[in-house]
């Protein structure tokens, strides 16, 4: 920025502090977060029929002008978070917020600053206005869109997850254990029957890994992602269960309750790299705390466990 002469209103000299932003990181950042940081009351930017208020921290005035100088449009005390624009522009002003009333700047008011830039000064700005609006545009809208993907994404796997969870609670039930299991057990140290559990829960589980269950059967790609479920499912700091057992008892039947907490991973960033550092910082649960340490989610899901009291 530069520092102006003065600023007339219907050829009126008006005491403000006025810059005029001239490069392109000045023109980009305005305000920028607040007119207090600045020194200035007013801030110029000539060939420019667009500005925004993203990340502001306060309101502010802005003014359009056309290429005459004459007011088509005042906006008061616009407030943070905001793109104005008006295709009639050719040059916005900025102020401080409350300032255009107090000077009575209104529609068809001519504004004008005594000091102009420079013809060559003018060309280089030619263009720039709209490369600063896609600019800021993705600094905001780039995290936003990762986030709503990346939450998307989070519900179906909870979703996955929830059914997963529905069909171990089942298979549980009624006993039926995958010719795995014997095999999982020894070589993993597990619980009697929790083996078959992961193994049931590694099946519900196969879409996050891109395939499914007739695929890992059929195909040597689907057997490679049935195997990486297996693996998945099997590391304690990837995946938990509880069993409460006993919870609803009647004569004939046994009710518990199948808990699962899932370790999964992020994808789109920088949603990515943020949510496990701002999630950890309020998390002291141990398992939560080492899937955020690896860039993870942790997700939960439950489901009843009846079991029949007779054989």
């Amino acid at each position: 920025m530069r520092k102006s002469e003065t600023l007339h209103l219907n050829g009126v000299s008006i005491r403000l502090r006025v810059r005029a932003a001239e490069g392109f990181w000045s023109r980009l950042i305005g305000f920028w977060p607040s007119p207090r940081c600045h020194g200035v009351e007013a801030i110029v930017f000539p060939k420019c029929s667009s500005v925004h208020t993203f990340a502001m921290l306060r309101r502010i005035d802005v003014v359009f002008l056309d290429d005459l100088g004459r007011v088509v449009r005042v906006e008061h005390r616009v407030p943070p978070w905001r793109v104005l624009r008006d295709s009639r522009a050719t040059t916005v002003l900025e102020l401080r917020a409350g300032l255009a009333a107090a000077f009575g700047v209104v529609s068809e008011a001519r504004l004008s600053v005594v000091e102009a830039m420079s013809s060559q000064r003018r060309h280089q700005q030619k263009g720039s206005a709209m490369l600063e609006f896609f600019l800021a545009a993705t600094i905001v809208l780039l995290p936003m869109i990762s986030g709503i993907l990346e939450f998307a994404q989070l519900a179906s796997s909870r979703q996955i997850l929830a059914i997963a969870t529905s069909e171990a609670a089942r298979s549980l039930a009624i006993a039926t254990m995958d010719d795995r299991s014997p095999h999982l057990d020894s070589e993993l140290s597990l619980a009697p029957g929790e083996a078959s559990i992961r193994v049931s829960l590694a099946r519900g589980l196969l879409p996050l890994f891109g395939g499914s269950f007739d695929e890992a059967q059929e195909f040597s790609a689907g057997f490679d992602r049935w195997q990486a479920a297996l693996i998945e499912v099997a590391r304690p700091d990837r995946l938990t269960l509880s069993l409460s057992e006993g919870l609803v008892r009647t004569a004939d039947v046994e009710i518990g309750r199948l808990e699962v907490r899932y370790c999964r991973e992020l994808f789109f960033a920088p949603a990515s790299y943020v949510l496990p550092q701002l999630l950890h910082q309020w998390e002291h649960d141990p398992f939560a705390r080492r899937c955020y340490a690896e860039g993870r989610i942790p997700l939960a899901a439950s489901a009843p466990v009846s079991v029949s009291r007779h054989p």
